[in-house]
């Protein structure tokens, strides 16, 4: 996962990080 997209969908963001945060 590109950071551009990462900064389209935040939460993808922070999936990738582990932490399933609403």
């Amino acid at each position: 996962i590109s950071d551009a997209q990462t900064s389209i969908t935040g939460q993808t963001l922070d999936i990738n990080n582990g932490a399933m945060m609403p």
